[in-house]
């Protein structure tokens, strides 16, 4: 009891709580409050979570009068504490009854929306609640949907018409840029299509287009037939087709007996498509990293005699371009052997080949063998001598094509002389004559056999001074 100023007398208002009394009632406390910040009573202001009739959540987790907000409050709640009756709201989007429109348990909640035909699939445990209490919302007090929608038709409507307006107008600029960027490169790449008459668009191996590979990286392999009559090769126009330098590198290196050939015809390649091959790529391996990479071996193990063989080896791409070289040698000095059959020789051709020219090399005096294998007179490197001269001892025809046509480039390609160069080209053609009825068939066509046919020759053990006879024979 207080006086105040004129001495009458009045009772001093008492603080009630303002929580409700459980999660899932709407009855407020009302009970009195004790002396603290907000108005709380004892027995609330032990719980961690208080539940307040606007909806709202405040959380003491430290037993003391600083209370945090947990969640806002929510309309919904607001509206329903004015005393509106239930029978003039939405009957769908109604709760089935006060006593449970407070429940937060996830399986009340579940049943909730499960009766709003509300998948529930694509939201998270933790916001069952908010998204039941906006479906009350929404679905009771249209004025408010109707407020969105206007918004929607408003102003809204305007920045998405302005938005898509300036989209256009910057896809259209994009592509106007676009096009000037890729004008002068289509120009410039179908110019070389049309000159060359390539007839493929894309790369065989990445599929690139002509527009995406720039030209420096082209190789075009081009056939031209020279059995054909001057007049009629004049007429014809030959196909031609190009391939990015790593394609042609990763084809030629790749297993299989079809690596030599072109996969659009399925012929060999022509001599000059493989040295454009060798030029480029010394030419671009210090420009482009992927050209580098295909040129440093996984495992090279070339001193141990093992060689890696994967899906693509660096050393079999080596070989079709030593191949190429050396037989090209072949032709300009007078005599033609195909490097397909060399090719295509099988590990115990490559094993008796590789012996034989070591046997043929082996009889000539030291200084001799000096001038053609410089500087030592090694035929094959000392390390791996033992693997060739033992059939038996090397298994990898990569090793055995390498070393035998490394040894052949030196005694016939890289010699300066000629005397000696023909005298290394028929050394080593008559040795090859010598490996299968196919080599000697060969031999036979460039005249240095008059055998006809007519005899049956054992191509594995002719002996080594019968060829040397018939080479001295020849050059005299």
């Amino acid at each position: 009891m207080i006086k105040d100023k004129k001495g009458s007398i009045e009772k001093l208002s008492t603080i009630k709580c303002i929580s409700m009394k459980n999660m899932k009632s709407m009855e407020v406390c009302n009970k009195n409050a004790s002396k603290s910040n907000i108005n709380i009573c004892g027995i609330h202001k032990k719980r961690k979570l208080l539940y307040l009739s606007n909806g709202s959540i405040l959380k003491n987790t430290e037993n003391s009068d600083n209370y945090i907000i947990y969640r806002n409050k929510l309309k919904f709640w607001e509206i329903i504490s004015c005393g509106i009756p239930l029978s003039k709201l939405n009957s769908e989007y109604v709760p089935l009854s006060l006593l449970k429109l407070r429940d937060e348990k996830v399986s009340y909640l579940i049943e909730e929306l499960k009766r709003l035909n509300v998948n529930i699939i694509n939201i998270p445990e933790d916001r069952y609640y908010w998204f039941l209490n906006l479906l009350y919302y929404l679905g009771n007090f249209s004025v408010n949907v109707k407020k969105i929608q206007k918004f929607y038709k408003g102003p809204f409507k305007i920045k998405l018409k302005k938005r898509k307006e300036s989209v256009q107008i910057i896809w259209k600029y994009y592509l106007n840029y676009k096009f000037k960027k890729l004008l002068p490169i289509f120009i410039k790449n179908s110019k070389i299509l049309k000159n060359y008459n390539c007839i493929n668009i894309c790369d065989p191996i990445t599929q690139e287009t002509f527009m995406e590979v720039s030209t420096d990286r082209w190789v075009i392999c081009e056939y031209n037939d020279n059995n054909e009559v001057a007049s009629e090769r004049k007429n014809k126009i030959n196909n031609c087709w190009w391939f990015d330098i790593v394609s042609a590198i990763q084809l030629l290196g790749s297993p299989g007996s079809h690596s030599g050939e072109n996969p659009f015809n399925r012929r060999e390649y022509p001599p000059e498509y493989l040295f454009d091959i060798e030029e480029k790529l010394n030419s671009l391996k210090h420009i482009y990293a992927d050209v580098m990479n295909l040129t440093l071996p996984i495992d090279e193990k070339k001193n141990s005699g093992e060689i890696s063989v994967g899906c693509f080896c660096y050393f079999r791409f080596q070989i079709h371009i030593k191949a190429n070289k050396l037989f090209e040698s072949f032709k300009e000095i007078g005599y033609f052997f195909s490097r397909g059959i060399f090719l295509n020789y099988d590990l115990g051709e490559l094993r008796s080949l590789a012996v034989k020219l070591y046997e043929s090399w082996s009889i000539t005096n030291m200084e001799e063998r000096k001038r053609f294998f410089p500087p030592h007179g090694h035929i094959y490197p000392p390390e791996i001598v033992n693997k060739i001269i033992n059939l038996g001892g090397s298994s990898s025809s990569i090793l055995l094509k390498t070393t035998i046509l490394d040894s052949l480039l030196k005694s016939v390609t890289y010699q300066q002389n000629y005397e000696d160069r023909l005298y290394g080209c028929l050394k080593a053609l008559i040795v090859l004559g010598t490996i299968n009825e196919e080599s000697h068939e060969s031999i036979r066509e460039n005249g240095l056999c008059d055998c006809n046919g007519s005899h049956i020759i054992n191509y594995i053990r002719t002996p080594m001074n019968i060829l040397e006879n018939i080479i001295s024979e020849i050059l005299e």
